[in-house]
């Protein structure tokens, strides 16, 4: 103990000397890290300061290497919020001492708004653990690099891993906040999935603001089993408590779960949730976890001289490592601090042998005109291919590295190495194999066994509509025949051409479609016709003569006129776009507890046709301008003084019954049409029978009830008005 004190104090001690003696110029640098995250939820890079201090101490101890200068970092926290961030960085550029070159941010919220801006200060910025996708962008973000690799690099690795489990149908979750880091990332899975996966199909697609319950219910609702999750650590640990307490971490059903790995250690401890640890503990069993190496597995020596082992038992030595919580990206953090030395090495080499730099130096850079430096700084982290302690260090044209990610599963609260996927190369290599609950392979679900019920009318509904039915069309009869019987009867005479065609059930969708239309025609043309023979004998009585005499024969050929009509449209719509059975399904249930795979589906068939709505609606214009005629009709004889012949009031309570049945049942089938099959089935059917039994009831009940009063009384030639309407009708 007193040794390792006594060391801790010697190394504190020589930092300040080596500033002030190995060195006479000083290059400043502004650093910007997330340190206090308390108000952001973001992602605490403290960690990896120590590393950072360590490795410019390193740095300038070298006489290799910018042997006339040192490197002096200047540290703020961003907190991981843009604002602060943003703010920051204006009190560095505005601070009388000029910085060279940005080291920063951890967060990718937070470098983005210094990263944009920056090039027109003539600024070049390397961050060490930012990983955000949208930092790639080499048009917006102009003079950034970054040693840690994007967090692309996850996906490469997360699709073979379906591809090896023959997982297709894939759910996706993320965090939607103002980076976008966490939604590119989901695009560009989707996108992967889509080129590397056949007959892929993509669940959901689900954004969190805030509270992921909704979401969570959508992923349950649409039975989502493999799932890709991209957000923070707080936000991740509350989708996870509400998987817990809406019971999508079923005991039945394995869901395999997505994450990256750059949360902090022991991420799902912190007390945030109405879940307890031990909850979170159990939902995140099998999780598989993508995260990049973040320390090379060789024992290489790096540029520093050092191999991985002797870069970490000395970093454990450094007077600040206890200070904060451990973080595992402190080897980039390191490599970043040679990254910078050696490119600005490089800088300060190529303004030296170049004759039209005009004896400029490193430190004559100014924020104004350091556009020449600039260029070479660039130009010079380009050209980087070293080994450092988290492998080599290349850097790509965004400014991006290719890293190496290694997949992990969650077993008993531990992260177990399971495979490495080399992006590079695009090759898995394995280690261990995955473990799953009862040694059974999680289902993605598009395996499901399906018991399909097709969904069938009650027989007691079916019997009494059939009764009811039956009753309507024996009425029917009972009326023409009895219609007949009198025929000869002035009560009659004008209602011999009334037919009754009614329908009484939907047996296949054409007699559906052909049944309504005709027979509304024939039953209500016939009742016009009667109406329009009454209209002619009163304007006849009127002393409004005829021009020819309104024979039967021409009452039919007006019927059959409207008929065929009817029928060249039925006949086209037939043709060109014939009605189908078209399967719905009703809903889908678990019906076996031990298997979620085993599920019920219930079915039910309804009469479809692509344009069905226009066909329809056609149709019904042409229904109501016969009801807008009749109405008429009724109109213009509603003054006749001969009872006989004023049926006007009793025509326009039938052409209110018609006009209710077109109108209503139209829009009514579909309504009726998200209706269970029982409940449009009998409403349709009983509106239908009600509208053509009252139109029946009142024409002829109404007549029966003169001929009852005037039945054996007074024969027919005797009946008032009886020569003058027969004279009339002649």
């Amino acid at each position: 103990m007193i040794i390792y004190l006594l060391s801790k104090f010697v190394l504190l001690a020589a930092i300040p000397i080596a500033a002030l003696c190995a060195k006479n110029k000083v290059l400043h640098l502004g650093g910007f890290i997330p340190m206090d995250v308390s108000l952001s939820g973001g992602w605490s890079a403290s960690g990896i300061l120590p590393a950072l201090q360590m490795g410019f101490f390193d740095i300038n101890q070298r006489r290799d290497i910018l042997p006339d200068y040192q490197l002096n970092a200047t540290w703020g926290d961003t907190h991981c919020l843009a604002g602060a961030a943003t703010k920051l960085f204006v009190k560095t550029i505005t601070n009388p001492v000029t910085k060279i070159l940005l080291v920063g941010d951890g967060c990718s919220s937070s470098t983005q708004p210094i990263a944009e801006v920056i090039p027109f200060y003539n600024l070049v910025m390397i961050s060490y653990s930012a990983g955000s996708p949208s930092l790639s962008d080499r048009k917006r973000y102009k003079t950034l690099f970054r040693m840690t690799p994007s967090d692309f690099n996850y996906n490469r690795p997360r699709v073979a891993i379906m591809k090896y489990f023959n997982w297709s149908r894939i759910a996706t979750i993320y965090q939607s906040e103002r980076s976008n880091t966490f939604s590119l990332t989901a695009e560009n899975v989707i996108n992967i999935i889509k080129t590397q996966i056949k007959n892929y199909e993509i669940v959901t697609t689900e954004s969190v603001r805030r509270d992921p319950k909704i979401q969570i219910e959508n992923l349950q609702r649409k039975d989502a089993r493999i799932i890709v999750l991209d957000m923070f650590a707080s936000e991740a640990r509350l989708t996870f408590c509400w998987a817990i307490r809406l019971n999508f971490t079923g005991k039945n059903t394995q869901r395999v779960w997505f994450i990256s790995g750059f949360y902090a250690d022991y991420w799902w401890k912190i007390n945030d949730t109405d879940c307890t640890v031990q909850e979170l503990e159990k939902a995140l069993e099998g999780v598989i976890i993508t995260d990049i190496i973040n320390v090379r597995t060789d024992e290489i020596q790096t540029i520093s001289g050092m191999t991985v082992q002797d870069y970490q038992e000395r970093l454990k030595l450094w007077p600040t490592y206890k200070s904060y919580h451990y973080n595992r990206y402190h080897p980039y953090g390191y490599d970043t601090t040679w990254a910078i030395a050696l490119a600005l090495n490089r800088t300060a080499t190529k303004l030296a042998n170049w004759p039209k730099a005009d004896n400029l130096t490193l430190e004559n850079f100014t924020y104004r005109h350091g556009k020449l430096i600039k260029d070479i700084i660039m130009e010079s982290f380009y050209e980087l291919n070293f080994e450092g302690v988290t492998g080599s260090v290349r850097f790509t044209d965004t400014g991006d590295r290719a890293g190496t990610v290694i997949i992990q599963q969650w077993r008993n609260g531990s992260k177990i190495p399971v495979a490495i996927y080399d992006n590079s190369k695009n090759t898995l290599r394995w280690i261990d194999e995955f473990q799953w609950k009862g040694d059974v392979i999680p289902s993605d679900g598009s395996n499901r066994i399906l018991i399909v019920n097709y969904k069938q009318i009650p027989s007691t509904s079916t019997i009494a509509i059939v009764v009811i039915s039956a009753i309507g069309i024996a009425i029917s009869f009972a009326f023409a025949l009895w219609n007949h019987k009198y025929r000869k009867a002035p009560l009659f005479e004008m209602n011999k051409n009334l037919i009754k065609t009614g329908v009484t059930g939907r047996i296949l969708c054409e007699m559906w479609k052909w049944f309504i239309p005709l027979g509304f025609t024939t039953a209500y043309t016939a009742l016009i016709s009667k109406t329009f023979r009454i209209y002619i004998v009163y304007t006849s009585v009127q002393s409004k003569p005829r021009r020819k005499k309104l024979l039967d024969r021409s009452l039919i050929k007006l019927i059959m006129i409207l008929l065929l009509i009817d029928v060249i449209y039925l006949g086209l719509w037939s043709i060109l776009e014939p009605l189908q059975l078209q399967e719905k399904t009703v809903k889908i249930e678990v019906t076996h507890v031990d298997n979620a795979d085993v599920r019920q589906e219930t079915k039910d068939f309804k009469c479809h046709s692509k344009n069905l709505t226009y066909w329809i609606l056609i149709l019904s214009t042409e229904k109501a301008l016969l009801l807008i005629i009749g109405m008429l009709l009724a109109y213009s004889t509603r003054n006749v003084e001969v009872k006989e012949l004023n049926d006007s009031k009793l025509l326009t309570v039938i052409n209110y019954n018609f006009m209710m049945a077109l109108i209503i049942t139209g829009p009514l089938r579909s309504v009726l049409s998200a209706m269970p099959g029982e409940t449009y089935f009998l409403l349709d059917t009983i509106f239908i029978w009600f509208s053509v039994t009252i139109m029946l009831s009142l024409l002829f009940f109404t007549q029966f009830y003169r001929m009852m009063r005037r039945f054996g009384k007074i024969s027919e030639s005797a009946l008032p008005g009886t020569r003058s309407i027969s004279h009339a009708l002649d």
